[in-house]
């Protein structure tokens, strides 16, 4: 390709000179007319009209200011260990990415960036960042000679006004920044403030509550020492000389001065208030010795303290019941045994319990809506509950009428306490019994739900015959034969030996 008319039309680029009919013009002896005198074929073969010429030069133009824009942008970048080559590479990368395009322009560009006037005109272009440059003339004229092709420009300093408006506001948005910043400040304090004193008012309050409890420490130690012992049981007769003494020990080192004092936490004039009326109040057969070191002792306990003797001696003992082997017995099960225990103490909460409290206006069984709900009568003296417990004895081999809990248990006390499989079979049907009729009661009083006798003593036998068929290495007899055939129980419970 021959790159001197690329030459000559770089150079008219860079005059920013518009293509005109040059046949009229004597030819200069500059290189770029002469050659165009020489070759105006070239640029006169398209038949293109001065307005088209034009406009592919602005597009020309256009194309190599970006693909210089891309490149100044890759420069202004300083990155290490590129040379130019790797600059043009990456401004064309650039430019195809902005501009959605190649630069198709490069090999002009490169015949442009070694001319003096492109040299000129960055160094033009790198001073207008730190001038102003007004141009003298307002309009380019028609035709423009090539040899003078510079342009006047006349150097104004910067006005100083737009400077002065541009501090003034970063002046006024720091120190709105500032202002900001002190009231932060401001408020951060206040809120230390207010926690310091919300801390100080709870530590007051701990404070007063501890002295608080400390009086009636107090108070409740002097009510021990001046208590009257010959009205309490014989356990807790032993037990509150002892802690008397102990108390009187602590007297005696109130007594001793007020740097023992200040142990108790306490303001100087109340600690000598409390502890001058507890010495006063103290017997005199229980003021220690000063002579003698104090010592506790535990009477109650020949080889010291102990929980046990401890709770033996405020506790009040009773005599064991006679019927405990009848409720808490090997194979008990645990929600039966429990309403078995109330039942057999008489504190489920019946009808006429709950009248006593004036809960209920309506005390009449709900079983039979005959009679007053009682234990007694619920438990079997009603006709339902009575018919119930009948038909399950009768499959273990017993009969009975209308007899009441308390027989029953004291029949129970004397024949039923071992642990085989009749007499733990005959257990499981009372608790079992006293359960489902305590449960059927409540359903029919809070669920409005009730079921006929028949299938009462069906759902019983079932919850037994479940249990009973867990159990395994049964001795074989035939009392038990009977009773697991009665009761349609597997013989897989026996033992096999």
């Amino acid at each position: 390709m021959d790159v001197r008319p690329d030459a000559y039309f770089t150079n008219l680029l860079q005059d920013g000179v518009i293509l005109e009919d040059h046949s009229e013009r004597e030819p200069q002896n500059e290189f770029g007319f002469t050659y165009a005198n020489q070759h105006a074929q070239v640029f006169t073969q398209a038949s293109q009209t001065p307005t088209q010429k034009g406009s592919t030069r602005l597009t020309i133009q256009l194309s190599i200011n970006k693909f210089c824009g891309c490149l100044a942008g890759i420069e202004a970048k300083h990155k290490s260990g590129t040379n130019e080559e790797d600059k043009v590479y990456e401004a064309n990368k650039s430019y195809k990415e902005l501009h959605g395009g190649s630069f198709q322009f490069e090999h002009r560009w490169n015949i442009l960036k070694y001319q003096p006037k492109w040299h000129v005109d960055v160094e033009k272009k790198k001073l207008k960042k730190n001038k102003t440059w007004i141009v003298l003339s307002s309009s380019t004229p028609e035709l423009v000679d090539l040899r003078e092709c510079d342009a006047t420009f006349v150097d104004f300093e910067r006005p100083i006004g737009i400077l002065t408006d541009i501090e003034e506001e970063q002046k006024k948005m720091s120190n709105k920044k500032m202002d900001i910043i002190q009231q932060l400040h401001v408020q951060e304090q206040e809120r230390h403030q207010l926690d310091k004193e919300r801390l100080r008012e709870e530590q007051e309050r701990n404070a007063i509550k501890k002295e608080m409890l400390c009086m009636k420490q107090f108070e409740e130690e002097e009510r021990i020492m001046l208590l009257d012992t010959s009205a309490l049981p014989h356990g807790s007769a032993f037990h509150y000389p002892s802690v008397s003494r102990m108390l009187t020990a602590k007297v005696a080192h109130l007594s001793k001065g007020e740097k023992a004092l200040s142990k108790f936490n306490l303001q100087e004039t109340r600690r000598n208030a409390v502890s001058k009326e507890i010495i006063e109040h103290t017997p005199t057969t229980l003021v220690p010795n000063s002579g003698q070191s104090n010592s506790v002792v535990w009477l109650l306990n020949a080889h010291g303290f102990t929980i046990k003797s401890a709770w033996d001696s405020i506790r009040e003992v009773k005599s064991s019941v006679t019927w405990w082997k009848v409720v808490w017995f090997k194979a008990h099960i645990p929600r039966w045994a429990i309403i078995q225990w109330l039942a057999f103490l008489g504190r489920l909460a019946t009808k006429d319990r709950l009248q006593n409290w004036g809960m209920v206006p309506n005390t009449s069984c709900i079983l039979c809506n005959a009679s007053l709900e009682s234990h007694l009568h619920l438990f079997f003296m009603c006709p339902y509950s009575s018919y119930i417990l009948g038909q399950l004895l009768r499959i273990c081999g017993y009969r009975r009428g209308l007899i009441s809990l308390d027989h029953e248990i004291r029949w129970a006390s004397q024949h039923k306490t071992g642990n085989g499989l009749q007499q733990s079979l005959y257990k499981m049907v009372l608790a079992a019994s006293l359960y489902h009729i305590w449960l059927e009661r409540n359903k029919r009083v809070f669920q409005g739900s009730q079921r006929d006798a028949l299938s009462f003593v069906s759902v019983v036998k079932t919850d037994i015959r479940s249990c009973l068929s867990l159990w395994r290495k049964v001795k074989r007899s035939a009392t038990n034969q009977r009773l697991c055939a009665m009761w349609n129980i597997f013989e897989a419970i026996f033992s096999t030996v």
